[in-house]
């Protein structure tokens, strides 16, 4: 879930586009953005906006492709890509 849906319980279309962003780093890192011990700590983790870039650098995946999902995982929503900027990104 995208952390306004935690923090403001409000939320609007691009909660969807933080979503796919998590969609896409699955795909291609075969892992998971968060990672703990328990749901708390990666609740914890999805409430600030963390997740694990570590392992997305590490898969080897194209530049673009992970300036995308950076893009998409941006906890500040008015900088977050709307679907049509996403449709539009290069790597798409």
């Amino acid at each position: 879930m995208a952390p306004e849906i935690f923090n403001e319980k409000k939320y609007n279309e691009k909660a969807d586009m933080w979503s796919l962003g998590i969609i896409m780093y699955i795909l291609l890192t075969g892992k998971a953005p968060y990672f703990g011990n328990d749901d708390e700590k990666i609740i914890a983790q999805a409430k600030k906006g963390i997740f694990n870039r570590k392992l997305l650098l590490s898969a080897k995946i194209s530049k673009q492709a992970l300036t995308l999902i950076d893009k998409l995982l941006t906890k500040d929503v008015k900088a977050r890509l709307s679907a049509e900027e996403a449709i539009q990104d290069p790597w798409i």
